[in-house]
């Protein structure tokens, strides 16, 4: 696994847990909440990737074995993301602690490992040591922001010659067009038609980029790029990620 920073004084932060069983998810929970820790639990790898988009985190504590997407496929869709959401570690929680567990874990992209069940001195510590410093205000507002769904910048630029009324028009049918796009993506969730996941995700792609949706776009290009090299559970692990951020987007328009 790689070497976590090194850190002089014990720090709080956002941790997002992702873990399917109640009774885990409440211990684990209440252990970080005790120790001052803002804390947030997904019961799947999909709710996860979904979350991380939504509200970032510090931190992510991931089960490896979860119904739907499982811990390794969760990591890896959050890899793929690109930054700020790559950069976030990820610590695997299983009860298998065997070298080839370990290394799958590695090459999913998770940074550490904490067994099952959980220690509670095992866990502050592991949390303590991947909680990187903040120096400021506004370095712990890039660490652990999220970016914005909605680049004005872009859409300003697009709109500027537009009277009000044309411009509310334009707006109102891509808006129109993004909620017929998440019912069709959604439906593809199941991997029955990858050549037209690729399709919806090009036309996503370059419909979310003109109106300032880079999320979106980015995610969508990776996902159309995946299905045509034949990468399929590349394409899917980000699926639930793309869903996420359009539905962020939407949100933004608001």
């Amino acid at each position: 696994m790689t070497q976590a920073p090194v850190r002089a004084q014990a720090l709080t932060g956002r941790i997002l847990v992702a873990e399917d069983n109640p009774t885990n998810q409440l211990i684990v929970a209440s252990l970080l909440r005790r120790a001052g820790h803002a804390v947030e639990v997904a019961g799947d790898g999909a709710e996860a990737v979904s979350i991380l988009l939504g509200t970032g985190a510090d931190l992510v504590l991931m089960d490896v074995q979860m119904p739907g997407m499982d811990g390794l496929a969760a990591a890896q869709a959050i890899r793929l993301l690109g930054d700020p959401w790559a950069r976030v570690p990820i610590v695997a929680l299983t009860a298998d602690t065997l070298p080839e567990t370990r290394e799958a874990c590695r090459a999913a992209g998770m940074d550490d490992h904490l067994g099952k069940p959980v220690n509670p001195a095992a866990l502050l510590a592991v949390v303590e040591r991947w909680l990187s410093p903040s120096s400021g205000a506004e370095e712990e507002e890039d660490r652990t922001g999220v970016p914005p769904a909605l680049d004005s910048t872009i859409l300003d630029e697009a709109m500027a010659s537009l009277p009000e009324e044309e411009r509310r028009r334009i707006i109102d049918s891509f808006l129109g067009d993004l909620d017929r796009r998440l019912l069709r993506l959604e439906a593809l969730s199941d991997g029955s038609d990858l050549r037209r996941l690729a399709a919806e995700a090009h036309d996503l792609s370059s419909m979310a980029g003109s109106f300032g949706g880079m999320a979106v776009m980015r995610i969508a290009t990776r996902i159309e790029v995946a299905c045509r090299g034949g990468e399929d559970a590349q394409a899917l692990a980000l699926l639930p990620g793309l869903v996420a951020e359009a539905k962020r987007l939407r949100q933004a328009f608001r």
